[in-house]
């Protein structure tokens, strides 16, 4: 065991959720891990993995909570695991109850043994107003388990939450890594049953225990986002409303679940929008659902505990329509899909998840057949999509799956833009995410449809909608897409751009004058100069009052290159400013009071733009040698704000005099400095300088230029 931790390979891994050695950075060797390990003391707080970001433990705590945890698991290993006996279902010429004819029938009986739903009943007056109980069922899967809380502890905002961890008899390993991780996050409890009674069981045993008025159904292979809950409650508190479900995206960002249909009458549901891109999940609001899915599912406790929670007939399957079926029996009323609020779903990762599909899904038809509500969705409708056929699943007991189809006939046209960036929230810190999300507000802005997808769902079925695809050129080669128009707009890494790629494309644009026409010229392939561009109305000198003290500060906002530091900051550093960075991965090489945090909200950059004294930016070597000129230039500049930057082609050109170019950590001081301030234009001018930017360099502007070319070539 000592061997292997002093080994490379037990640097490069977990140890547990509290000692994640891959966080120590520069002292992550076999040598310096061991000297961390032999010299903890009481009260050292240890290398945590990050998921456990929202709590901090020391070393005596952690210790303290696996000993306590251990003992307690020990203790209740020891205990006889009896099960009732399970009689026959029903005495010679008694109706049978339902399912008695299932080897599911034994969970109903375990089920009235181990929840007292009339005791939960009675307990519903001193049940707290306004908290919401989030159920977790869990089973031998501890990670996922960490992540799940962890980001729920993160994005909890002011609410009233009660997390119930509902451990479904894992084995000792993962019960122990349950008991002293999660039960660390605050509000949370870790609650053992001593065998695993399925999803159905395990969700009923925490919602019949919990405390809050509200109760969240919620898988373990989740992870919420920001502002998740207030929409989810603010659609339940509309009294029609039985349950509301978020929009659950995979995370490549494609649609898991929002919503479920009845296509065909004898058939299992489906989910029209799985697999479509994010921006499709908006025509769900305001639509009724006979059923939604409980991988996140938030009703009232009232209506739980009314219906006796799931039935435990279904084995890890179909339980959440059976229960939203069944929930018209309290009082008139729908579910709901609130696309407001996301939730990432790594769908059916629990072990045995889906052994018992074909039963659940017989037991399921045999209790509905002839009462299912069958219709075609009007989700698809709002999308101007067409259910032109069904077909099977292909299961004992199919589901009906639709087959759609876009009639383009006096529509506007569908937009497909591929964004390099990965999916998940690391994507939506990318400066690619934001030029995506900048560019798709300007083509809306001139009345055409939209959608977006990141890294891993390039090629997913629902691009067959798309009429142009409109690749971002960055980090990723992108493939076009047969049958559509195929537009590449080339915004950054010239230096991986190839003819041959560039020739399955109808359109290319790049973001360099000089480079559009070199490739033009050596390649006989029309590429033509597009800039970067500004979101004109956010980017303004017309924002709020200045930050306090905000007047002295030179910033610099962006995260270190695969290589290393940006060397402008470094310069920075050596000609002794007092810059502000912002930006992951910088720790290593900043002094104290230099580094400001890891990331700086993008809404919020405008004010700090205008209101400091110098903005710092920089280019990658080979977009500043091919004339490629940063997108953060034409936001700073349109902000009202003084740039330094070293040297592109044709700055002074854009900006006139508004970014000013150094070469050495002198010539930084020298900018900087008073004598170096007043080289910038006046007041006057940079607000003449930052209107102009904004009015030709806006998204909205090369969308316009973007639409003209590619209806020219459609010849509409």
């Amino acid at each position: 065991m000592l061997a292997w931790f002093g080994s490379e390979a037990a640097v490069r891994t977990a140890w547990s959720a509290f000692f994640d050695p891959r966080t120590l950075g520069d002292k992550r060797t076999p040598k310096s891990v061991l000297k961390t390990l032999a010299r903890l003391t009481e009260t050292d707080q240890l290398p945590a993995n990050p998921a456990m970001k929202p709590v901090t433990l020391t070393y005596g705590e952690v210790r303290r909570r696996t000993l306590t945890a251990a003992a307690n698991l020990r203790d209740q290993l020891a205990l006889p695991l009896a099960e009732p006996v399970i009689a026959a279902a029903s005495s010679a010429g008694a109706e049978q109850p339902f399912g008695a004819d299932s080897e599911h029938w034994r969970w109903v009986v375990l089920g009235q043994e181990l929840i007292d739903w009339d005791a939960a009943a009675a307990s519903l007056p001193t049940r707290v107003a306004g908290r919401v109980s989030i159920v977790m069922p869990v089973f031998e899967d501890a990670r996922m388990t960490v992540e799940a809380v962890s980001a729920l502890v993160t994005h909890r905002a002011d609410a009233d939450l009660e997390i119930i961890v509902v451990d479904n008899g894992s084995s000792q390993s993962f019960s122990l890594a349950l008991a002293t991780s999660v039960a660390a996050f605050p509000n949370t409890e870790v609650v053992r049953l001593e065998r695993n009674y399925n999803f159905a069981l395990g969700s009923n045993y925490g919602a019949a225990r919990a405390t809050g008025e509200f109760v969240l159904f919620l898988n373990n292979d989740t992870a919420v986002r920001a502002d998740w809950l207030e929409p989810l409650l603010a659609k339940l508190a509309e009294p029609s409303v039985l349950g509301v479900q978020p929009l659950l995206v995979y995370p490549d960002e494609t649609i898991q679940s929002a919503g479920t249909r009845f296509l065909a009458e004898g058939y299992l549901p489906c989910t029209p929008l799985a697999g479509h891109p994010v921006e499709d999940g908006r025509a769900v609001a305001g639509l009724a659902f006979e059923v939604v899915t409980a991988a996140a599912l938030l009703m009232r406790a009232a209506d739980v505990v009314a219906l006796r929670g799931f039935d435990p007939i279904f084995v890890n399957g179909s339980e959440d329509i059976d229960l939203c079926l069944r929930a018209p029996q309290l009082r008139p009323g729908a579910f709901a899909v609130e696309p407001a609020s996301i939730v990432e779903h790594r769908e059916s990762r629990t072990p045995g998840r889906g052994l018992r599909i074909p039963e659940n899904r017989r037991l399921f038809l045999q209790r509905w057949r002839g009462q299912l509500p069958v219709g075609s969705p009007p989700e698809l409708a709002r999308l101007g999509l067409e259910v032109a056929a069904l077909r099977s699943d292909g299961g004992a007991f199919p589901a009906a799956l639709p087959v759609v189809v876009r009639p383009r006939a006096e529509r506007p046209l569908r937009w497909s833009i591929k964004n390099p960036a990965p999916g998940g929230p690391s994507g939506l810190r990318w400066g690619d995410t934001h030029f995506a999300e900048d560019l798709a507000a300007g083509l809306s802005a001139h009345g055409q449809e939209v959608v977006s997808y990141r890294f891993g769902s390039y090629a997913a079925p629902a691009t067959a909608f798309d009429e142009v695809n409109l690749v971002l050129r960055g980090i990723r080669r992108i493939p076009p897409q047969p049958g559509q128009l195929n537009v590449m707009w080339i915004i950054s890494h010239p230096e991986d751009v190839t003819a041959e790629e560039l020739a399955g494309f109808d359109l290319v644009y790049a973001a360099s004058t000089s480079w559009a026409k070199r490739a033009s010229a050596e390649w006989g392939i029309e590429v033509r100069p597009l800039l970067q561009a500004t979101d004109a109305a956010a980017f303004s000198p017309r924002i709020s009052p200045a930050l306090p003290g905000a007047e002295a500060d030179i910033v610099f906002v962006g995260q270190t290159r695969p290589a290393g530091p940006r060397k402008i900051v470094m310069d920075a550093l050596e000609a002794g400013l007092p810059v502000k960075v912002w930006g992951e991965r910088w720790a290593r090489f900043l002094p104290p009071g230099h580094l400001q945090g890891d990331y700086y909200p993008n809404d919020q950059l405008p004010q700090l733009y205008q209101s400091v004294r110098v903005v710092l930016s920089d280019h990658h070597p080979d977009m500043a040698a091919e004339g490629f000129v940063a997108n953060r230039l034409f936001d700073a500049v349109a902000s009202g704000a003084r740039v330094i930057s070293d040297h592109v082609e044709g700055l002074e050109a854009l900006f006139g005099g508004a970014v000013q170019v150094y070469e050495t950590p002198a010539d930084l001081a020298r900018l900087t400095s008073a004598e170096g301030l007043a080289t910038f234009p006046g007041a006057t001018a940079l607000a003449a300088i930052s209107a102009k930017v904004a009015k030709e360099h806006s998204f909205e502007a090369r969308a316009n230029t973007i639409i003209h070319d590619v209806r020219q070539l459609l010849g509409r």
